[in-house]
């Protein structure tokens, strides 16, 4: 490792996931990333995933999903807290852009710190295999003690008193102001 930084980078990003990039999308893209466009997204990148990892058998984990032929994610530097509401909206408009030719899933690894709202991890999981989770958790952690980062709340325990933020971006904010 050579002149890695030692703190943390503040990072700010996005995912969604392509069942097409045609020349809509491109257009789509550019017109809101593209090189005569201002804005803070330094970062885009569409990794093609289909082929072998397309081919692994969907039963092998939970985690993989992997249902568009397209992973996008993107990302950009927080150097000042007081830019991040900017930051998180231009992101928030590249996705946007893409969300005509998104299938509606995610990858989970492509999720960012205080991106764990309930909806965006859910949209990891095959719905069967989010709901196994969810009863999982309910087994081993029906207080949600391990809630952070892309938290997958228990599944509601008869009786039991209901969760403060569970699933709701509950996640841990390891960059304060930043995220």
């Amino acid at each position: 490792i050579s002149m890695d930084p030692v703190d943390p980078m503040p990072l700010a990003g996005g995912t969604t996931s392509l069942n097409v990039l045609d020349a809509e999308t491109i257009d789509r893209l550019v017109a809101v990333a593209g090189e005569d466009v201002e804005t803070p997204v330094m970062m885009i990148e569409i990794r093609y995933i289909e082929g072998a990892v397309d081919r692994m058998p969907r039963r092998d984990g939970v985690a993989n999903r992997h249902d568009a032929p397209m992973a996008v994610m993107m990302g950009a530097v927080v150097f000042d807290p007081a830019l991040a509401p900017a930051i998180h909206a231009a992101l928030a408009e590249v996705e946007a852009a893409l969300a005509p030719a998104s299938s509606g899933s995610l990858l989970l690894n492509f999720l960012h710190l205080g991106d764990g709202s309930g909806e965006r991890v859910q949209a990891c999981y095959a719905q069967d295999d989010y709901l196994r989770l969810r009863q999982v958790k309910a087994e081993l952690d029906p207080g949600n003690m391990f809630r952070y980062n892309a938290n997958i709340p228990p599944a509601t325990v008869p009786g039991a008193p209901a969760l403060a933020g569970a699933g709701v971006g509950s996640g841990l904010d390891l960059l304060g102001a930043y995220a």
